[in-house]
């Protein structure tokens, strides 16, 4: 059984380097222990702030889904270690008989260090449900398990890895369809809506290695989708591939097309290739000039925000639209499960969830009507509940967290105002 290793001493910038690096086949695989271990520090040191990351998942899904899955057994770790043995033994019955065989003898010898490694090892997704259940102190529900496909058909009918995440039932079964048949699948809607989060879902479900690339971030598409030529004194000119590159050319893989509606486009001519019947792509910036073909198993899903109030975006083209057998309007969950959310993620109180989300739909509410020029997403909710299940009084969380997106322009009329008299519905004057 592997044992956790005291990683060497490393800088921020280094420890980033060398997971992309890795997840780059430019450097050898990083021990999985000695991962986490530079993953938590990473973590501890807040290190996306400095990154240009929005959080420490982003920052990890930069990396790739290597990477990802990192992150993943360092939230575990830390979240098993914070439980009672007593609570253990409880969760271990929501496991399948399997894994339970291997894990109850180490608990009856109160191995603690050994029962972590081992359970990590078996199922970190599995593993975390159950602890997002317990520590909200929630009954356990057992997943369902699907029927039996007829013979010689795709089992798609798979259970959501996430229960605390919110999906429509038929948006579900629509993506792990989609998933299993290698069909291409394009979420719309307002952004911090969980479109992304959605697929990375539907990526574990699949049990599908998962790559992203996000057109929001990237700069000359050709060098994001493809690669770059660079020329050395020693060696001459040669041609680094793109991590997308490789990633289409690595069989099963689901590649997450995020943003697209912030694809420039002069990358459609590298895009509708990809997604259409032809399933390649051509690498002109090679010598010699391949048309590669797909991976097989290899399939795209795909993110938009279309609208006006998305700056930047554009509209998609119809015959890049057209290359999706399935387009699905995300919207924000139920209140009741937007405020499970919020306690589960960030641990605030249920009535404090219950002023966001109520103050959040009322704006949802007055934006379809026009009033303002968005809505309140999910993750502004989340950001503020973390503030003020961490101690700052509410109104400052909303303050800092709401407010400041709406425009000021306009005076009594303008976006803030009306958002400022919102506010006093549910926190009173102030």
């Amino acid at each position: 059984m592997a044992t956790a290793t005291d990683a060497p001493a490393l800088t921020t910038a280094e420890i980033v380097a060398g997971f992309r690096a890795t997840h780059e086949r430019r450097a050898p695989q990083i021990n999985e222990w000695t991962a986490a271990q530079r993953l938590s520090q990473l973590q501890q040191d807040r290190a996306w702030e400095t990154t240009g990351q929005l959080n420490f998942t982003a920052l990890t899904r930069s990396f790739g889904y290597s990477g990802n899955r990192a992150a993943q057994m360092v939230q575990t770790w830390q979240a098993w270690s914070n439980i009672d043995t007593t609570l253990l033994q409880k969760a271990v019955k929501t496991i399948s008989f399997r894994k339970a065989t291997h894990l109850v003898p180490l608990l009856k010898d109160r191995d603690l260090p050994r029962w972590l490694e081992s359970a990590v090892q078996l199922s970190l997704k599995e593993l975390m449900d159950v602890v997002q259940q317990h520590l909200s102190q929630q009954a356990t529900q057992p997943k369902q398990v699907p029927a039996a496909p007829p013979a010689g058909a795709k089992n798609w009918q798979l259970p959501c890895p996430d229960p605390n995440f919110f999906v429509h039932p038929e948006h579900w079964r629509q993506l792990c369809f989609a998933g299993v048949h290698g069909q291409n699948v394009l979420l719309i809607g307002h952004s911090g809506s969980g479109k992304t989060e959605l697929l990375d879902l539907t990526a574990t479900a699949l049990n599908r290695p998962c790559f992203v690339i996000n057109f929001g971030a990237t700069g000359e598409p050709r060098t994001a989708l493809l690669g770059a030529t660079h020329f050395n004194s020693s060696t001459g000119t040669w041609f680094a591939e793109s991590a997308f590159l490789r990633a289409v050319q690595t069989p099963n893989t689901l590649v997450i097309l995020d943003e697209l509606s912030r694809c420039r486009p002069e990358a459609y001519n590298i895009i509708l290739p990809l997604l259409d019947g032809q399933r390649t792509v051509a690498v002109d910036e090679r010598s010699d000039s391949p048309v590669l073909e797909l991976a097989a198993g290899v399939s795209f899903m795909a993110t938009a925000n279309i609208g006006l109030q998305y700056s930047g975006t554009e509209t998609l083209d119809h015959a890049l639209l057209d290359r999706f057998s399935v387009v699905l309007e995300i919207g924000f969950p139920p209140a009741p499960r937007e405020q499970q959310l919020l306690m589960v993620r960030t641990g605030v109180q249920p009535k404090m969830a219950e002023v966001l989300v109520k103050l959040a739909n009322d704006q949802r509410s007055m934006a379809a009507e026009g009033t303002f020029l968005s809505p309140l997403s999910t993750r502004t909710l989340l950001a503020a509940a973390f503030q003020i299940a961490r101690g700052i009084p509410i109104r400052e969380a909303v303050q800092a967290c709401m407010s400041a997106r709406f425009s000021s322009e306009g005076g009594t009329a303008s976006e803030r105002s009306q958002f400022h008299v919102l506010t006093q519905k549910y926190l009173g004057p102030g």
